[in-house]
């Protein structure tokens, strides 16, 4: 079907195809991207057009591109699919976890020859499920020795000064480039606020203070080297270390009467990642090449989380829950490309995938350990995947990226629970760009998308925040959806950029909380549901009503969604989803003095999440910031940012019922009312 749907939407392009005027977009000119079989549509970006804000790295200078907003990656299945949106020569970075913005601030800004905005169809596997592909193109020559870029940024949170620092330094020896950055930084919040405990039997008032304190430290060495016959060697090796902690303490009194108890709750975990990776690309004959991809990831991760209740006599009981976390995985990727065929740039290949997590657990009361079924487990995963994908210029105008991919695995579960499952998932795609009169493009996709398990809901553990015990599933399976998408696009003056785009998706297994036997409930799959909406991406400058060197960028999502209630047997939106959201981003430079301002506001409606006998509604209100910057000192770019001017709200409401929710009323609930203050950081940033 998919396959005919593309021969016909060509065949009436090339009708049609004398009707469409070349396009042309200033102050850029329409190429291919390199390695391409045929014409995309490609915007161009020399240096020269981001000179105005200023940048120090190529992270900067990607957020400006008009129209464009940075994807770090997804969490589906495999190497290929989680791509995120910007390559860089061509290729995508050959790093799994290292995300896409941390990669872009180590590259100076000066090392950036020009930057291409490829629009719908790419022909490349490194991005074909995304829309719009951004890539550097990097200047090839060494120019002026060694290049440095260093971060370094203090933010204070109305308690605590929290530092962050990071360098990088990058050269060349002979025919290798090398990048060698090692960043470390903290991050502090607190809330406060009351909470109310309704209830018939005994209600309560509760004075609540959270901390989460965060530190992180790491080293990233990436190299890339060129042989002759466009012989390509790339590296990655990273490490990283983090601690998390977490306090909150809850003074709990009586509204009948009564003295206060006092609970608290803290959490500690340290966590070592690291991973290693190497891609070969080279060519094989005439019109075909191979790239050979291997990763490894290895993550360590050990915590405790405890309650401590004081009761009004003084009397203390402890509960922890312990855990030990072992999680490996190892890809090993060859892909192909092939050119012979006129019109046509086919790529194919597999991957194969070992994933697997070690989970030791234990739950104290009191020191008396309690059993937990499933919270000591050991979950492997090996997946096998081939693929292939051809990239058809149907004609000038219009081009076709159809693929498809089959992929094996087999899921076994140890332990706490004994379990084995083989799954068979095929994925096919279809993307279709075609290009209007008036600098309009037409942009169609659909695929078969299929989700990434995660392993920790194979996993039973405590959570003290609402006293209960999360329960593992070893039966649980991904969600597979069906995407359709199509956006049409108008670009108008040099920056300006409007998109719009309506989605369709259908979704089989919807993962959710499962009820088990109307007692337990438990990470599952709960059928078949629906989501469906509509988005739009504005970038434009104000200089028509009077404002010059001001650019405006908003971004607005409606959705709906509907699921078969397992509870109930109702129709309800799916679960930790928000029908609308909306950010408005506004900036204003002043070229000749080095100076630049700017505003941001963003919000989002209510998350909902349903449970068997509860319904959780969290709303975190009104996010607005703002911040000045200058480079008038020594080529220094110092920027002041100030975050939630307007001290936002952040509400949490459960409610909890007795026995299966829809089927018994209300037994208590708990509205949640905290205040997170406002914060300011000074960042400085340079680069030579």
């Amino acid at each position: 079907m998919l396959a005919g749907a593309a021969a016909v939407f060509g065949t009436f392009a090339h009708a049609h195809e004398v009707d469409a005027a070349p396009e042309t977009i200033a102050p850029a000119a329409s190429q291919s991207l390199p390695g391409s079989s045929g014409p995309s549509s490609t915007v161009v970006y020399q240096p020269d057009f981001f000179a105005i804000y200023r940048p120090v790295t190529a992270l900067e200078m990607v957020l400006r591109v008009p129209g464009f907003r940075l994807d770090d990656g997804d969490t589906l299945r495999g190497f290929g699919a989680n791509a995120g949106n910007v390559l860089v020569n061509g290729e995508r970075p050959s790093a799994k976890t290292m995300m896409l913005s941390d990669f872009l601030r180590r590259i100076p800004a000066s090392r950036v020859e020009r930057i291409e905005v490829i629009r719908g169809a790419t022909g490349a596997l490194e991005a074909r499920v995304q829309g719009v592909v951004v890539n550097i193109v990097l200047k090839r020559e060494k120019v002026g020795g060694p290049a440095i870029a260093w971060q370094a940024v203090g933010d204070y949170d109305g308690g605590r000064l929290t530092p962050r620092a990071e360098v990088a330094y990058s050269d060349r020896i002979g025919p290798t480039d090398f990048t060698l950055a090692v960043e470390r930084f903290a991050v502090f919040t607190r809330t406060r606020g009351p909470e109310e405990f309704l209830s018939d039997a005994a209600p309560e008032l509760r004075d609540e203070a959270a901390r989460s304190p965060f530190s992180f430290w790491g080293g990233t060495l990436t190299t890339e080297t060129q042989f002759a016959n466009e012989r390509a060697l790339r590296t990655n090796f990273q490490f990283l270390g983090e601690k998390i902690e977490s306090t909150e303490n809850s003074v709990r009194t009586p509204l009948n009467d009564g003295d206060s108890s006092i609970f608290f709750q803290d959490f500690d975990q340290d966590e070592i990642q690291i991973e290693a990776s190497v891609d070969f690309e080279t060519g094989i004959a005439r019109d075909l090449s191979g790239k050979f991809v291997a990763i490894f990831n290895y993550e360590y991760d050990e915590g405790v989380s405890r309650l401590t209740v004081t009761d009004p006599t003084g009397g203390v009981s402890e509960s922890a829950f312990s855990f030990v976390d072992d999680k490996g995985e190892g890809i090993a990727r060859a892909e192909f490309g092939w050119t012979r065929w006129r019109g046509h740039k086919i790529q194919f290949g597999g991957e194969g995938v070992l994933n697997y997590v070690d989970s030791e657990a234990t739950f104290t009361i009191d020191g008396f350990e309690i059993p937990i079924d499933g919270a000591t487990t050991r979950v492997t995963e090996v997946r096998t995947e081939v693929f292939a994908i051809d990239s058809w210029s149907a004609n000038p105008k219009t081009t076709i990226d159809i693929g498809f991919a089959l992929e094996l695995s087999t899921i076994r579960q140890t332990g706490g629970f004994e379990n084995r499952r083989n799954f068979v998932f095929p994925k096919p795609t279809l993307a279709i760009t075609h290009a209007l009169p008036a600098r309009t493009q037409l942009r169609l996709r659909g695929e078969r998308e299929v989700a990434q398990l995660d392993f920790g809901e194979f996993v039973s553990a405590t959570n003290f925040d609402d006293n209960d015990i999360d329960f593992g599933n070893p039966e649980l399976q991904p969600e597979r959806t069906w995407k359709l998408e199509a956006s049409i696009e108008k670009r108008f003056g040099e920056f300006g950029v409007v998109t719009l785009t309506g989605f369709h998706d259908w979704i089989d297994d919807v993962q959710d909380l499962l009820p088990l036997g109307g007692i337990f409930e438990s990470p599952g799959n709960i059928g078949q549901g629906r989501r469906w909406g509509g988005e739009v991406d504005l970038t434009a400058t104000l200089e028509a009503i009077g404002f010059a060197n001001v650019r405006l960028e908003t971004d607005a999502r409606v959705q709906s969604s509907t699921v078969t209630d397992p509870v109930t047997g109702d129709q309800r939106r799916l679960s930790n989803e928000r029908p609308w959201r909306y950010s408005i981003d506004l900036r204003q430079d002043f070229k000749r003095a080095g100076v630049a301002w700017g505003v941001g506001a963003s919000d989002s409606a209510r998350d909902d999440s349903f449970g068997l006998d509860e319904i959780v509604r969290v709303d975190e209100g009104v996010q607005l910031t703002a911040f000045v910057e200058t480079t008038r000192f020594q080529g220094v770019k110092a920027e002041l940012r100030f975050g939630n001017l307007l001290d936002r709200t952040l509400t949490r409401d459960r409610a909890v019922f007795d026995g299966e929710r829809g089927f018994s009323p209300i037994f208590f609930e708990e509205n949640r009312d905290r205040l997170a203050g406002a914060n300011v950081a000074l960042a400085l940033s340079g680069a030579f």
